[in-house]
C-alpha cells in the first residue's frame, strides 16, 4: 500500500505543475489503483475530481474514464449521462477506433445491467463477443472477463484473462480484473499459471492478497517449484515459510552450497523448518564459504544426527564448538565431544596438519581435562607458542610493497617488506593500525591492508599458561600488563606485580605505558604499606600522565618517604582529584616541614579547598590566612562556611576587613563581619579602628549609609578611640537619615552629634550636611550664619576659594583648611538674598588648576526676633525688606546707624 501511495504523491506533484488531459488521465488512474490497493473510497472521489477539472477538454478517452469512475462510485445517473455523450460517436468509433468501440459496448452492457434490462444487456454482451472474434481487439479480452465475472462465469473469465496474459497484457486494469476473479473463484486448469503474476504484481503495488495466496497455496507451491528464481524474488519481499521451504529444498536438490544458499539454509534453521539434511547443507555451505555464524542448536543437531562426518569438515565443526564454548555458549556440546576433539587433534598433530581450525583444536589440548599424551601436548604447545600473536597481512592491490605497523604501547616498528603481497607480523592487539607504502616509502597507499589472526580462540587463560611456562615475549607481556591495568587496582594478584616488573625490564615498550605500570606498582606497594618501594616507582612520574586513581597513593608514599617537596607539588597541583580525607591528612602531616614561601602558598590553595568543604582545622586556617592570596569573595565564602559550623575566627575577620579596605568594598556582608568582630573581640581595637575610619571615609566621600549595627559599633569605637573623624561621619549619618527612621539614636548618639558639632565650631569647620539639621535646638547659629565650601583634592596641595558677592568686580580669596580624605573646607558668612559667585584653585607645585565658577544663593528666611547677634539683625532687616515691611526695616536701621561697625548688607 505504501508503494501505491508513494506513486500517487509523485504523480500529484507532476499533475499540479501541468493540468492537461494527459496528466489528468494518469492522475485519475493512479487514484483508482490507490483505491484498489487501500480500499479507501476517497481515492475514487479524488479521481472523479481530477477528471471533472479536465472535462472541458475535447478528449473521448477522458469521457470513457469518467464513465468508468462514475460506475465504480455507483453514480449511475452520471454514468448514463456520460454514455449518452458517447452514443452519437459509436459508428465513428466502430469504423476508426475499434478499441474505443469495444469499451462503448462494454459500458452499454453495464448500463443495461444497471437498469435491469437483461435482454438489451445480453445483446450488447453478444455484440462485444462477436466484435472481439472479428477484430481481435486487445482490451476486449479484459472487458469480456469482467462481464463474465458479473454473470458469475469465472471459468470463462479465467480463459479470457489467460489469453490476455499470453498475448502480453500487463496493464493495471488486467491485474485488477485478475484480482477480482481470484477473489471469486479458483482456477481449474492451466489458467492457474496466472497466480504467480498476480502475486508479483501485488508485491510490487502493495496490494494485500494473503487470503488469495492461502486459498491457492498448493497451486502456488507447485508453480514455484518449477520456477525457483521467482520463489526467491517473492521471498525477498514477502517472507513466507512455505516459500522458503521451496527455495531451500530446491537448492538442496541441486547440491547448492554457495554463500547465497547458506543464507537460505540459515533462515530455514532460524524459522525452525525441519526437514532432512538441512543441517548437513547448512554446515557444508558455511564451511565452504568460511562463515562461522552458526547457532549452537544447529551444531548440536548436526553432531547428534550425522552418523559419519567427513574429516574435511570436522576441523571446522570442532572449531565452531570451541569458539562458542569460549564465549560460554556451547559448553554442553563441548562436554559431549571433548574426547573426540582431543583424539582428532592428536591425529592431526601426527599428520602435521596446520591452519586456523587445527590451531583451535591444538590450543584446546593445552587446557583440557581429557588425558593427552605428553608428546602431543608438547607438540601442540610448540605450535601455539610460535603463532600466539601471529597475524597474516594481505595487500592485493599491487601497489603496496611495504607496511608500517603502529601498535599502542609499543615503540615505532621498522617498515616490513611484503612478499607477493603478504607477510606475517606479531601484534598483541588486532586494533593496530597498518599503513601501506610504496617501495620507496614516499607514498601512502589508500587501500588498507587486511590482517588475519592465525590463532582465533586465544584467551587470557592461554596467555597466563605460557607466562607461567616462561614463554614471555613482548606482546604477551603487553597484553597481560594492559589486562591488569584495567583490573581493580585495590585487589591486584601477586602475579600482576611479576608481570609488571617483567614488562618494565623489557625493551620496546612505549614510555607512556611504562609510566602507567610504574604508577600501578607504586599503588600496589602503598596498599602493602611498603612506602619506600612505592616512592621508588612514583618518583620519576609526571602526575599529569598518571591515572588519577593513583594520586592518593603517590601522595601517601611521598609523605612516608619524607619527600615533602614532591608531596607539596602533588597536593597543590591535583587537589581536585584527591579525596578530601587523604588531602587533609597529607597537609596536616607535611605543613610543619614546608619551608619555602612558594611551597606554602601552593599548599594553602589546597587547604582552602578543604576548609570550604567542611574540613576545618586551626592549623589549616592559619596556613590559608597567612599564605593564600585570594579575592574578598573567597574570604567571605570561607567566613560563611565557618559560621555555618559554629566556628568564629578573629583572624579571618581581620583578613576580610583588611582585604575589603584594599578592595574598597563595604557591603552589608563585610559590615556584618565588622560588627561581629567588634562584639566578639573588642580588644582588636587596631583593625576595628582602622576599619571604622575607612567607613568614615566611605560615609564622607561616597555617601555610604551603614547598617544600624555598624553605626552602633562605630559609636562604641569612637567612645574608646576618640577619633573625631568617626564623630563627624556619624553626625553625617544622623543628619542624613530621616528623623522617623532614626531608631538607632541613643543618648550616646546625641552626645556624639553634639561633640561633632562643637568640635567643628571650635576648629572652624562646617560640613554642608550640617545645614540640613532640622532640630532647632541642635542647629547652632554658627552653622546657620555661614555657607560651607568643600573641595576634594590632594592633602599636600594648597587650595584657595575665590569668591565675590552680588557680582562685585573683584574676587576675594580665602585659603581652605585640609581635614582628611582629600577634603578641603572653609565657609563664608552669607546673608539672606545674597549670591556668592565662587571657584576653587589648587596649587600643584609648578602649576595650578581652577574650577568653573558657580553661584550659591541664600534663600533661608528663618529669623530670630530677639537677638543681640548683629548677623540676625541685618538678616531680619533684609527679610522684612523683601516682605515690603519698610517700617520694620527703618526701625532696625535706626537702632544701628549710630554704630561704627562696617555693615556689609543691601540696606536701603
Amino acid at each position: 500500500m505504501n508503494r501505491a501511495i508513494g506513486k500517487i504523491l509523485r504523480y500529484e506533484r507532476i499533475y499540479n505543475r501541468k493540468k492537461d488531459a494527459g496528466s489528468a488521465h494518469i492522475m485519475a488512474l493512479s487514484y483508482y489503483m490507490g483505491y484498489i490497493v487501500s480500499g479507501q473510497q476517497d481515492m475514487l472521489y479524488k479521481a472523479n475530481f481530477a477528471l471533472t477539472q479536465a472535462a472541458h477538454q475535447a478528449d473521448v478517452g477522458l469521457v470513457f474514464l469518467r464513465a468508468f469512475i462514475a460506475y465504480e462510485l455507483e453514480n449511475y445517473e452520471l454514468f448514463s449521462d456520460l454514455l449518452s455523450q458517447l452514443r452519437p460517436l459509436r459508428n465513428a468509433m466502430k469504423a476508426n477506433k475499434p478499441r474505443l468501440y469495444a469499451y462503448y459496448l462494454y459500458f452499454d452492457c453495464l448500463l443495461d445491467l444497471t437498469n435491469q434490462k437483461a435482454r438489451a444487456a445480453s445483446r450488447n454482451f453478444k455484440a462485444l463477443n462477436e466484435y472481439y472474434e472479428q477484430q481481435k481487439v486487445p482490451d476486449a479480452e479484459i472487458l469480456l472477463a469482467s462481464l463474465n465475472l458479473i454473470y458469475e462465469d469465472t471459468d470463462k473469465a479465467f480463459v479470457f484473462l489467460h489469453k490476455a496474459y499470453i498475448r502480453g497484457e500487463r496493464s493495471p486494469l488486467f491485474f485488477v480484473c485478475l484480482l477480482r476473479t481470484f477473489n471469486q473463484s479458483r482456477p481449474r486448469n492451466f489458467e492457474g499459471e496466472l497466480l504467480l503474476p498476480l502475486i508479483m504484481w501485488a508485491l510490487n503495488s502493495g496490494c494485500y492478497i494473503e487470503n488469495i495466496v492461502s486459498q491457492n497455496q498448493a497451486l502456488a507451491e507447485a508453480l514455484l517449484r518449477r520456477r525457483p528464481k521467482m520463489a526467491q524474488s517473492i521471498y525477498s519481499r514477502y517472507s513466507m515459510d512455505w516459500v522458503l521451504h521451496i527455495i531451500t529444498t530446491a537448492k538442496m536438490i541441486e547440491n547448492d552450497i554457495s554463500e547465497e544458499a547458506f543464507y537460505y539454509y540459515k533462515k530455514a534453521d532460524e524459522r525452525q523448518l525441519h526437514f532432512g539434511q538441512l543441517y548437513d547443507f547448512l554446515l557444508r555451505s558455511a564451511h565452504k564459504n568460511g562463515i562461522e555464524d552458526i547457532s549452537g542448536y544447529s551444531l548440536y543437531q548436526y553432531i547428534s544426527n550425522e552418523k559419519s562426518i567427513s574429516e574435511d569438515i570436522l576441523p571446522f565443526i570442532y572449531h565452531l564448538v570451541l569458539k562458542g564454548a569460549l564465549g560460554g555458549r556451547h559448553s554442553e556440546i563441548l562436554e559431549r565431544v571433548k574426547g573426540d576433539i582431543a583424539a582428532f587433534a592428536c591425529r592431526c598433530l601426527q599428520n602435521h596438519l596446520f591452519g586456523k581450525y587445527y590451531y583451535s583444536m591444538y590450543k584446546f589440548l593445552l587446557g583440557t581435562d581429557v588425558f593427552v599424551e605428553s608428546k602431543y601436548l608438547n607438540a601442540a604447545e610448540e605450535i601455539i607458542k610460535q603463532i600466539l600473536f601471529a597475524y597474516d597481512i594481505f595487500a592485493n592491490d599491487g601497489r603496496t610493497k611495504k607496511i608500517v605497523v603502529q601498535e599502542e604501547f609499543k615503540k615505532q616498528n621498522e617498515p616490513l617488506a611484503l612478499k607477493e603481497g603478504r607477510c606475517r607480523v606479531s601484534m598483541w592487539s588486532g586494533s593496530a593500525q597498518i599503513i601501506g607504502f610504496d617501495e620507496d616509502l614516499r607514498n601512502i597507499i589508500s587501500k588498507k591492508p587486511t590482517a588475519t589472526r592465525l590463532l582465533e580462540n586465544a584467551d587470557l587463560t592461554l596467555y597466563k599458561y605460557f607466562f607461567r611456562k616462561g614463554h614471555q615475549p613482548l606482546d604477551l607481556l603487553i597484553y597481560l600488563s594492559n589486562h591488569y591495568l584495567q583490573a581493580d587496582q585495590n585487589n591486584l594478584p601477586d602475579e600482576a606485580v611479576l608481570v609488571f616488573k617483567k614488562t618494565i625490564a623489557t625493551a620496546g615498550i612505549d614510555r607512556a605505558f611504562l609510566r602507567m605500570i610504574h604508577a600501578a606498582l607504586g599503588n600496589y606497594y602503598v596498599r602493602k604499606k611498603d612506602f619506600s618501594k612505592a616512592a621508588q616507582y612514583f618518583k620519576d612520574l609526571d602526575e599529569a600522565a598518571v591515572n588519577k586513581q593513583y594520586l592518593e597513593g603517590m601522595l601517601a608514599a611521598y609523605i612516608s618517604a619524607k619527600d615533602y617537596l614532591s608531596a607539596t607539588r602533588l597536593a597543590a597541583r591535583w587537589a581536585g582529584d584527591i579525596s578530601d580525607k587523604a588531602l587533609f591528612n597529607a597537609i596536616k602531616q607535611m605543613t610543619p616541614h614546608i619551608g619555602g614561601l612558594n611551597a606554602k602558598k601552593s599548599v594553602a590553595h589546597a587547604a582552602a579547598k578543604l576548609i570550604l568543604n567542611g574540613w576545618h582545622d586551626e592549623d589549616l586556617l592559619g596556613l590559608v590566612l597567612a599564605h593564600y592570596d585570594a579575592p574578598l569573595a573567597f574570604w567571605a565564602e570561607l567566613y560563611k562556611t565557618l559560621v555555618s559550623f559554629g566556628v568564629f575566627s578573629n583572624a579571618l575577620c581581620k583578613k576580610i576587613l583588611e582585604t575589603s579596605m584594599l578592595a574598597r568594598v563595604c557591603n552589608k556582608n563585610v559590615q556584618s563581619v565588622f560588627v561581629n568582630l567588634a562584639q566578639n573581640a573588642p580588644n582588636e581595637d587596631g583593625i576595628l579602628t582602622d576599619y571604622a575610619i575607612y567607613l568614615a571615609y566611605e560615609i564622607m566621600i561616597n555617601d555610604l549609609l551603614p547598617t544600624n549595627d555598624t553605626i552602633l559599633a562605630m559609636e562604641d569605637i569612637f567612645v574608646q578611640s576618640g577619633q573625631i573623624l568617626l564623630a563627624y561621619s556619624l553626625a553625617i549619618v544622623y543628619i542624613t537619615r530621616d528623623e522617623a527612621k532614626r531608631e538607632y539614636m541613643r543618648e550616646k548618639s546625641q552626645k556624639i552629634l553634639d561633640v561633632a558639632l562643637a568640635t567643628a565650631k571650635r576648629t572652624d569647620i562646617i560640613f554642608p550636611i550640617f545645614k540640613e539639621i532640622k532640630d532647632k535646638t541642635t542647629l547652632l547659629p554658627y552653622i546657620e550664619k555661614n555657607s560651607p565650601f568643600v573641595y576634594k583634592g590632594k592633602a599636600q596641595n594648597e587650595v584657595v576659594l575665590h569668591y565675590r558677592f552680588n557680582n562685585n568686580a573683584e574676587y576675594s580669596q580665602k585659603p581652605m583648611k585640609y581635614l582628611a580624605f582629600g577634603m578641603h573646607l572653609c565657609h563664608l558668612t552669607h546673608f539672606y538674598g545674597e549670591n556668592i559667585e565662587y571657584y576653587f584653585s589648587e596649587n600643584m607645585g609648578g602649576s595650578s588648576v581652577k574650577t568653573a565658577p558657580q553661584i550659591l544663593a541664600n534663600n533661608n528666611s528663618h529669623m530670630l526676633e530677639k537677638t543681640s547677634d548683629l548677623y540676625y539683625t541685618i538678616h531680619n532687616a533684609l527679610v522684612y525688606e523683601q516682605m515690603f515691611k519698610y517700617d520694620k526695616v527703618e526701625e532696625i536701621v535706626d537702632a544701628h546707624l549710630a554704630q561704627k561697625n562696617s555693615i556689609r548688607a543691601k540696606i536701603i
